[in-house]
């Protein structure tokens, strides 16, 4: 890009360099919606192979669809007022982008436990014909 300080100003070249970086954090937003859709149906009809049983309460299938906004809405309050000022005063994680990318990491984990799950299921399903 610097060659083109021929054609461009210096701030212009600069603003174009900004524009590609912040382009770069936007790389994986279409994989991970794409993943995130599926949990209205792919996860649901993993869960429907699965028991369900936690100890003394069993969770259905279609249960887990109301499980993410309460998690929301439950824990949004308790990162805000709990976690990230513990974070803050360890000095840890204090920008947004350090917390996007550690939520990030985490959904990638569980996409791949899931994936992991599902490879183990298949070893349970009936011969195919």
């Amino acid at each position: 890009m610097d060659y083109a300080d021929d054609k461009y100003t210096k701030r212009e070249i600069e603003d174009i360099k900004i524009v590609l970086r912040v382009l770069f954090l936007f790389i994986p937003v279409p994989l991970y919606w794409s993943l995130y859709d599926q949990q209205g149906s792919r996860w649901t009809f993993q869960a429907s192979r699965m028991d369900g049983d936690l100890g003394g309460f069993v969770l259905k299938p279609d249960q887990l669809q109301v499980i993410n906004p309460i998690l929301v809405m439950i824990l949004i309050p308790v990162f805000d007022r709990v976690i990230y000022p513990f974070l803050a005063k360890c000095n840890i994680m204090k920008k947004p982008l350090q917390r996007m990318v550690v939520g990030g990491t985490f959904v990638a984990i569980a996409f791949i436990v899931s994936g992991i799950v599902e490879l183990q299921l298949e070893k349970t399903y009936p011969p195919k014909l």
